[in-house]
């Protein structure tokens, strides 16, 4: 249990320290490059994103490389006024570079990097005695493919062949019209001589090839990644539209079972999916119709049985009984009833609602009434009722 306790603070350690340096490179991304593009933006809006990123980084570590050489040059070899010079321009071309990037001028700010990565080139005149180019200068020609790596980064492919083709007319500007050492003299003169012209050259060369080989391949498969990416988005989308769907579907479905079970007063919801709203909508007035429908047969069935009850009274009034009015239910016979109750009738001692001399005609020169002419209510026949109006 000992060797578990004690290293937990080491891997807290190790996690804390991780962490700082993650958050300390969040923090320069946050000052030297712009808001990172939101994810549903388009290619080139993502691919600008990954330049600024990109040039952020290669800003701190050519900030780094230049503080190493303002130490070198203002404190430890202080005879070179011309590097000063140098190195303070540089870091100062790293200063605008930043400001650029963090304005969003990506472009701007990758053209000033490049700017920056040739500092090994003013360091050539720069660190010369008496201003004669030593053998030991020639190395710094072939430091000057890291301005070409720069270029292929954060600007176009294409852009590292321009660079290349500066490089080496600097390249070969310096040999030849600098003044040489004699050891260097000497071995321009031998056979080896060429090698001084032609490798800077062949080293720019190489570099541009090999370098616009690999931002093209890198761009390549940044667009490749770029529409999986739409393609993992547009099946996303396609799976939530098809769940809206499908759950658009399951409420249209239950909507329609309440209705199939006489449940009139159900509603269909606010569907998310457009063309099955506009269903919902249609299903909707289509329920409220036969809402409306619904209580236009329910009304209908308590007329019909009103009717049925009011012809049994009549019968029984006519018979001479007393009859047993139907109460009101709220339809058009509520009148009629109530009109019938306040008449006199036979078995109350009364003259009947309906004289002899002013009884009206109930049929007999109509088809299909009562049949034969009244001279009361007590005289009835089997046919004085039409059928919907005898008893059961």
């Amino acid at each position: 249990m000992q060797p578990t306790e004690s290293s937990h603070p080491a891997q807290t350690l190790g996690s804390g320290n991780a962490g700082a340096g993650a958050s300390a490179l969040q923090r320069w991304w946050a000052l030297t490059s712009p808001p990172e593009p939101p994810p549903g933006g388009s290619f080139t809006a993502r691919e600008v994103g990954r330049r600024a990123r990109l040039v952020s980084v290669l800003l701190l570590a050519l900030l780094l490389v230049e503080l190493g050489s303002a130490y070198q040059y203002f404190i430890v070899d202080t005879d070179h006024p011309i590097m000063k010079i140098a190195v303070a321009a540089a870091l100062v071309v790293t200063a605008l570079a930043a400001v650029a990037n963090r304005a969003g001028w990506v472009t701007s700010a990758g053209l000033l990097l490049v700017l920056a990565a040739e500092l090994p080139l003013a360091g050539i005149p720069g660190t010369a005695v008496n201003g004669q180019l030593d053998v030991l200068h020639l190395g710094g020609f072939y430091l000057l493919a890291g301005s070409e790596l720069v270029a292929a980064s954060v600007l176009a492919p294409w852009s590292v062949f321009v660079v290349a083709a500066l490089n080496s007319v600097a390249a070969l500007g310096l040999i030849t019209f600098m003044d040489h050492t004699p050891t260097l003299a000497n071995v321009l003169a031998s056979n080896d001589g060429q090698q001084a012209f032609s490798g800077p050259v062949i080293m720019q060369v190489i570099v541009a090839i090999v370098a616009f080989l690999w931002a093209q391949n890198v761009k390549t498969s940044l667009r490749r990644a770029d529409r999986a990416e739409e393609i993992a988005l547009l099946e996303q989308r396609e799976l939530e539209r098809s769940h809206e769907l499908e759950e658009d579907v399951q409420q249209l479905l239950a909507v329609h079972v309440q209705m199939a079970n006489g449940n009139f007063n159900v509603r269909v919801p606010q569907l998310r999916t457009g063309p099955l709203w506009q269903i919902g909508n249609s299903f909707n007035n289509l329920l409220a119709r036969f809402a409306r429908l619904a209580q236009a047969e329910f009304v209908l069935r308590r007329t019909q049985a009103e009717a049925h009850s009011l012809a049994e009274a009549i019968h029984f009034m006519r018979s001479g009984r007393q009859p047993l009015w139907p109460a009101q239910a709220g339809t058009p016979l509520d009148e009629v009833i109530t009109a019938l109750r306040t008449a006199p009738s036979r078995a109350t001692g009364q003259s009947p609602a309906f004289p002899p001399a002013t009884a009206p005609d109930l049929g007999q020169s109509r088809p299909g009434g009562f049949g034969q002419a009244h001279n009361g209510w007590g005289q009835d026949t089997a046919s004085d009722l039409p059928d919907w109006l005898r008893p059961r």
